[in-house]
């Protein structure tokens, strides 16, 4: 007979604050500067025991800046998508997460057609952008950023390699960086289209 090993992992309660994640944030934020409450805000779990004393707060889900607009944003997180810890309460199903921007504004901008480029093509084809740049994006920051933001100062940097890239056109969602200030970010999903065809080998 074939003897089948398993690795059980050691886990250990723990009771302690529940946080969020940002992704893609501005520099001004980096640092936790963030007005945010996650409710419930502890809670008890169960967490690897090698883990334990890296661990000071549980993050229940990740927000990235792309998802907050001005003014208070409220989102929500099923406890049942949470893979790295065990929530003890079976009674807890959802997590609400309120992030306070207000005192910001908000303007429309486009990004030229110049500013979008390929950094790097998926192997086996060679794309070019034939969107005509971006327009009707919504930035997001205090009011004296806004009103100092020019078309070049938005860029668009498309690296293709990871993409499932098909001969064609297809839109490709993209990232909008803010360069010149720390303090402004994108609201919002935005594409560029592409068209690829496979290169000689």
């Amino acid at each position: 007979d074939t003897a089948i090993t398993m690795t059980m992992p050691v886990l250990k309660l723990v009771e302690l604050p529940t946080t969020v994640t940002f992704r893609n944030a501005p520099a001004n934020y980096l640092d936790g500067n963030m007005i945010f409450s996650v409710s419930p805000s502890r809670i008890s779990a169960a967490v690897p025991v090698e883990k334990v004393d890296q661990i000071t707060s549980l993050s229940v889900g990740t927000i990235d800046f792309s998802e907050l607009d001005a003014g208070l944003n409220t989102l929500n997180f099923k406890a049942s998508d949470i893979t790295d810890f065990m929530i003890t309460d079976q009674s807890i199903k959802n997590f609400k997460v309120s992030v306070n921007m207000s005192g910001m504004t908000s303007g429309l901008f486009s990004v030229p057609a110049a500013n979008v480029t390929i950094t790097g093509q998926k192997q086996g084809y060679n794309s070019v952008v034939t969107s005509n740049g971006i327009s009707g994006v919504k930035l997001i920051g205090p009011a004296d950023s806004i009103s100092k933001i020019n078309p070049d100062m938005l860029s668009v940097k498309l690296d293709l390699t990871s993409y499932d890239v098909k001969e064609g056109e297809q839109k490709i969602p993209v990232l909008i960086t803010v360069t010149g200030d720390t303090a402004v970010w994108a609201h919002g999903t935005y594409y560029v289209t592409i068209n690829s065809t496979a290169s000689e080998q």
